[in-house]
């Protein structure tokens, strides 16, 4: 990966409410800033290995990923927007899966240790954040419930 100029202020923010942070508020959003990282990343390049510790949350600008257990079978993908590894930045654990850039890609990333410490400086936006994050994982948790649930009737 390599490190890229951050967009500018209002370019992040029209970003930022095509994602998981979509909720935010302008004034929100311009505390979130500080913490974004932004990068360029090659096609094939791995940016999360299983087994790993990572506890970033990555949002997708530009590009696309595949999320590949240790069969290499996709069982993800990602695109413009998307959100990979919301729930690494309040849970840490080791990677279950390898995700890995399926074309040439820009992404943004949180820090899951900054991030946590808003929950001191500014605890009005960790309650907005986690409730973006409650609301972005709900669904997609629903939906592997029922392929679960599908998977053990047949």
């Amino acid at each position: 990966m390599q490190t890229l100029n951050m967009l500018s202020s209002q370019e992040v923010q029209v970003f930022l409410k095509k994602t998981i942070f979509a909720q935010l508020d302008a004034t929100l959003i311009e505390k979130l800033l500080p913490l974004l990282e932004r990068y360029s990343v090659s096609r094939g390049e791995v940016i999360r290995k299983i087994g790993e510790e990572s506890g970033s949350l990555i949002l997708v600008e530009k590009g696309k990923f595949t999320a590949s257990d240790a069969d290499h079978s996709v069982l993800a993908t990602y695109g413009v927007g998307d959100c990979i590894g919301p729930l690494s930045v309040l849970f840490s654990g080791a990677q279950l899966l390898e995700t890995q850039a399926a074309e040439e890609s820009v992404i943004l990333t949180i820090d899951g240790g900054s991030l946590r410490m808003l929950e001191f400086s500014e605890p009005h936006l960790m309650l907005q954040i986690f409730r973006c994050i409650r609301l972005y994982a709900s669904p997609k948790f629903h939906a592997a419930e029922q392929l679960m649930l599908q998977l053990y009737q047949s």
